[in-house]
């Protein structure tokens, strides 16, 4: 049996066409602000749980999600970002502080500050599937662009290591020393170096990727804590807490260049995919401070109640690059067999590109998820799902979401 199902045309676009570069930012409190970075304005607002303190923010490579780390509520939050509604929320350790998705999205890594680990979290199921050992008080992460080798910066006063951790065992396979408590933790886009910036020392720390060797170590200013990376990789920036302002790094001479001034006390650093504009949060200045790389100047400030945050805030993707404000067009989806046993086929009516596939059950719990899936064939797994009828959600940018019935016999 085969069941044919077409999603109805909407008469105005869907969220994701309000946002072309979206970020989202702790405010204070429980709530996520929702900023579009390109004009400079908060356009709504996400609240997490009750208690949960969101701080880390990092978004899956193909833009669709994003993990919320809530460091006062020991879980995290996932969020369907075209919609910026919140699609689950689950325990993660104890005061989680970081994450990072997997380039094919299907395994989230979370930083659990409070007992000194890393969680390796099925983002399908989103069942913690290892729980990883590391130094004290754990914060920066960062992922190879491989995905073989996850850094983890142990941030705890008077620790000076960095965790070298297999995502194909999810063990610790080494430790570099480096400055006195290290705290960030930003690769390179060929992932060749990573640099750590070393808040007790005032330096950054840099790592070859391919011996886990200290190559070279930059002074930069006082109290280095957040940091971002150029695009292009030719430079890195340091937020400097203690003495009000970002260092300008040069990754080709290993050397501070340059510095923004005034920006205070800044606990968060994003840079737009582009390269042009740097995100500074400065919490205690009820500000987000927006800077030139070409300048190297802040040229406009977004007031805000409380901004900060880990991780990079700023989606690298634009969910609206080459849509058109014409009213999308409909996915034609079709399954067979259905009910189906152990497989099914769905196939749709037009070539998918960098969709997102959501398995709901009866209860509107999410079961399994699929990103960045493309062509116009797929194959529908059992994979231990229980007998009983399942919602198939297919979301592609500039389409409206199309939902497909499915029963497991």
């Amino acid at each position: 049996m085969r069941t044919h199902y077409t999603a109805l045309l909407l008469a105005l676009a869907t969220p994701l066409l309000l946002n072309a570069q979206k970020a989202y930012i702790p405010n204070g409190g429980d709530d996520l602000a929702i900023v579009d970075v390109a004009t400079n304005t908060i356009t709504g607002t996400i609240s997490t749980p009750a208690g949960s303190g969101p701080v880390g923010v990092v978004f899956s490579a193909d833009g669709q999600r994003a993990c919320i780390a809530n460091y006062g509520g020991n879980t995290v939050s996932i969020v369907d970002v075209p919609n910026d509604a919140i699609l689950t929320t689950i325990p993660a350790g104890v005061s989680p502080q970081n994450a990072v998705f997997t380039a094919d999205g299907s395994t989230l890594y979370v930083v659990s500050s409070g007992d000194n680990s890393v969680l390796a979290i099925d983002a399908a199921t989103y069942t913690t599937s290892a729980t990883i050992t590391v130094g004290q008080f754990p914060i920066g992460i960062a992922l190879t662009p491989d995905g073989s080798t996850l850094y983890v910066a142990n941030s705890a006063f008077g620790e000076t290591t960095v965790s070298v951790i297999s995502t194909a065992t999810n063990t610790v396979t080494g430790t570099i020393t480096v400055g006195d408590t290290p705290t960030d933790i930003r690769l390179s886009p060929d992932g060749s170096l990573a640099y750590v910036s070393n808040n007790g020392a005032n330096t950054v720390s840099v790592i070859s990727t391919a011996t886990n060797a200290v190559t070279a170590t930059i002074p930069v200013g006082a109290g280095p804590s957040n940091m971002a990376i150029h695009p292009n990789g030719t430079e890195l920036y340091v937020s400097n807490v203690l003495d009000n302002h970002v260092s300008v790094v040069s990754t080709t001479t290993n050397a501070v260049i340059d510095s923004i001034p005034g920006i205070e006390f800044a606990l968060g650093l994003a840079i737009t995919p582009d390269g042009t504009t740097l995100w500074a949060l400065t919490p205690f200045s009820a500000a987000a401070a927006v800077a030139s790389t070409a300048t190297r100047t802040v040229e406009t400030t977004l007031p805000m109640s409380f901004p900060n945050a880990i991780g990079n805030f700023i989606n690298g993707v634009d969910l609206t690059a080459g849509i058109s404000s014409a009213a999308p067009v409909a996915i034609e989806a079709e399954v067979f067999p259905n009910p189906f046993t152990a497989q099914a086929t769905v196939r749709t009516g037009q070539e998918l590109r960098g969709a997102a596939i959501t398995t709901v059950d009866a209860m509107g719990r999410i079961v399994r998820e699929q990103g960045n899936i493309s062509g116009r064939q797929w194959q529908l797994d059992r994979d231990g799902l229980a007998s009983g009828l399942y919602t198939v959600r297919i979301a592609q940018p500039g389409s409206p979401v199309t939902t497909v019935k499915v029963t497991i016999e």
